[in-house]
Order: C-alpha cells, then sequence, then structure tokens
C-alpha cells in the first residue's frame, strides 16, 4: 500500500486551514466540494454521527434540499460539534430517522466518522455500517469510510 496522505499530516492541514479560515467555513466549503463533485440523483440518505463529518453532511443535506434532491438524515445521536449544529439548525423540513428500517436509497452517504476515528466499532455503529454495504445504493463516504482508522 502506498501512504497518500498521513493521519498526521491531515490534522495539522486542517488545523491550518481552521487557522486562515473559520472551523465553519471549511465545513461549508467541504460540503460544497462535496456536493459539486457528483452529479446527484433520486433519492439520497445521509448518515451522520456527532462531530464535524456530520456537519460536512448536514451542508450536503441543505445543499441537496435547495436543488430539489430528495434527502433523508438518519442522525445515530443527539450530539454535534459546535459548528455542525449550526448547519443542522439551519435545515428546515427535512426528513429524519433515527433507525435504520429500509434502505430504499440510490445514494447513501457515510458522514458519521471522520478522520479522527480510532479504535474498533461498536456493534451499533457496525450493525449500520453493515447493513449499508450490503444494500444496492451508491456509497460516499465523506473524508474516508466510517470504521477505518485513517
Amino acid at each position: 500500500m502506498i501512504e497518500v496522505l498521513s493521519k498526521e499530516n491531515m490534522k495539522i492541514s486542517d488545523k491550518i486551514k481552521c487557522d486562515e479560515v473559520t472551523s465553519k467555513k471549511l465545513m461549508y466549503d467541504a460540503g460544497l466540494s462535496i456536493y459539486n463533485s457528483f452529479k446527484w440523483y433520486g433519492k439520497v440518505l445521509i448518515i451522520c454521527g456527532s462531530g464535524n463529518n456530520a456537519g460536512d453532511g448536514y451542508v450536503l443535506a441543505g445543499l441537496l434540499q435547495k436543488n430539489n434532491i430528495d434527502v433523508t438524515l438518519f442522525l445515530t445521536t443527539d450530539k454535534y460539534s459546535n459548528a455542525a449544529k449550526y448547519y443542522f439548525d439551519m435545515l428546515n423540513d427535512i426528513k429524519i430517522i433515527r433507525e435504520i428500517d429500509s434502505l430504499d436509497y440510490d445514494i447513501i452517504v457515510d458522514a458519521i466518522f471522520g478522520i479522527g476515528f480510532k479504535g474498533d466499532l461498536d456493534n451499533y455503529y457496525s450493525d449500520i455500517i453493515t447493513k449499508v454495504n450490503n444494500s444496492n445504493a451508491f456509497k460516499i463516504a465523506i473524508d474516508i469510510n466510517s470504521g477505518l482508522d485513517s
């Protein structure tokens, strides 16, 4: 395996960028870049955790909703980072679910964990990721696939 970018380098890069702009601006730019990098279609599910990775997902959800894409948020928790909460609070009338009964979506976005994940997944998150991996939806991970230690 060729190491392209280490976790330490990514954290340093994030810190330098956050020193230049606010974390809210960085989060918005990330969500906008994700939105602009793909031709969105059909029904989209964005699975959000508690940190800044989820905030990128909230920005993306807002952009999809604004552009008439059918988007649903699956919230794995009621915890938010400060910047993520800012963008969550900006969402209006967005569909929110707390459990996955069906994965009848065209696209699933993984915004659960970012580069800060370490250790092992507990059963709750492992079950979610297994269900996502077994679905027929097109999958997009923000930063890195959840459950992988960067």
